[in-house]
């Protein structure tokens, strides 16, 4: 295992957990409630760098000390942003809206 002092990811994303641990990294798991808001002239290009960004600064108020590991990744359809769905239904809708289609999925 590889083995940074105090490693922590701020996500609770399982494919994050499981990247981190594919590779060998040893860390905790831990996060806070954390607004994604974003300025609305901010490209939908560089909102999934910007909100990691904050998600960061977040953080490292809650964790004073140790590496942060965030990150965040957007779905962008026809330059706006998808927000992510709030139930299975929402989740079949945005499949539908977005099948067939030509759309981007970013990470920062």
């Amino acid at each position: 295992m590889k083995h940074f002092n105090n490693l922590i990811l701020a996500s609770k994303s399982p494919r994050r957990k499981q990247l981190l641990e594919q590779v060998g990294f040893t860390f905790d798991v831990k996060t806070i409630e954390f607004d994604e808001v974003f300025p609305e002239d901010l490209e939908s290009s560089k909102v999934a760098k910007y909100l990691a960004i904050e998600k960061n600064k977040a953080h490292r108020e809650a964790f004073k000390s140790g590496t942060i590991i965030t990150a965040d990744t957007v779905v962008i359809f026809t330059d706006k942003i998808l927000g992510k769905p709030t139930d299975e239904d929402e989740a079949h809708k945005v499949l539908r809206l977005l099948s067939g289609k030509i759309h981007q999925v970013m990470s920062g």
